[in-house]
């Protein structure tokens, strides 16, 4: 075991590299703000409500979860799992295949300017990571997510990472 002075001075180490991680994920926000806009015809897609998350909502933005399940089976879902957050449904639509989602997971960002609807931005797969209160959190604990794509020290617990 290090001593106390030994392990301040690599968390001190380690401070400056989140540190600079922080100001790199700045920079990439800054590029994401200006990327071009794509006009988007949001018109024919989506049957439900969605609703503004509070902390959103306050900086004039609003979430929806689009599925392509049908309104009934995610109302059913949503119960069983417990979640309260806003869902629609695009279901017999093509919304899923226009933002490039086909039948995976995709977070896309729309803007929208009285009736007009862009598309700003999107990511799928570890781009969605920072969404994931518990994959941040997990990233902070010494054993970390446990999958079997991190950087862990040898003996540590890990699984494949879809198992």
């Amino acid at each position: 075991m290090p001593s106390t002075g030994k392990w301040q001075q690599d968390r001190d180490e380690l401070l400056k590299a989140e540190k600079e991680a922080t100001r790199a994920l700045d920079a990439l926000a800054a590029r994401r703000r200006r990327l071009p806009m794509v006009k988007f015809d949001n018109t024919r897609y989506v049957s439900g409500t969605s609703a503004g998350l509070a902390a959103l909502a306050g900086g004039g933005v609003g979430w929806a979860t689009v599925s392509s399940m049908p309104l009934a089976q995610i109302g059913a879902y949503k119960a069983r799992m417990g979640w309260t957050m806003p869902f629609v449904s695009s279901h017999g639509t093509t919304f899923a295949d226009d933002c490039g989602a086909g039948g995976g997971f995709m977070l896309s960002v729309f803007l929208r300017d009285g009736e007009d609807v862009y598309r700003t931005y999107c990511t799928t797969a570890r781009g969605v990571d920072r969404l994931l209160f518990v994959s941040n959190i997990l990233d902070l604990t010494p054993y970390g997510r446990q999958e079997d794509w991190e950087d862990s020290p040898p003996g540590w617990p890990q699984h494949p990472t879809y198992g």
